[in-house]
């Protein structure tokens, strides 16, 4: 897989360190700054992430919205497969149509797969 689109959970392994922040990728930019405060840090680097992806300044949930629904409800639970490690890791929510993600048994350690 490519790293760029591998999980999270391939990278971080929070068992293993004692760490006292986690700052979510989708709320970087507002995070990113109270991260550099806390380290005393925040005249020292600047801002450095910018989403260039969105088209004519079109909001995150807009353009989540845009690319699901080119996808089957079962490629999207496939792909949710794969990053299930990091819904439950993190407390990632996403409903699609009538699926809600993570599921209830895995909210309860039931699993399919």
């Amino acid at each position: 897989m490519n790293p760029h689109w591998s999980p999270s959970s391939f990278f971080c392994q929070p068992c293993l360190l004692n760490f006292t922040q986690i700052l979510r990728f989708e709320d970087l930019a507002g995070e990113e700054g109270a991260f550099k405060r806390l380290l005393g840090v925040e005249e020292v680097l600047p801002e450095a992430w910018r989403n260039s992806n969105a088209p004519g300044g079109m909001g995150a949930e807009q353009l989540t919205q845009m690319y699901f629904q080119q996808l089957t409800g079962e490629e999207v639970e496939r792909l949710y497969r794969i990053y299930r490690d990091d819904f439950l890791m993190f407390g990632y929510e996403f409903k699609f149509g009538d699926l809600n993600f993570p599921p209830t048994s895995d909210l309860i350690g039931e699993t399919d797969y």
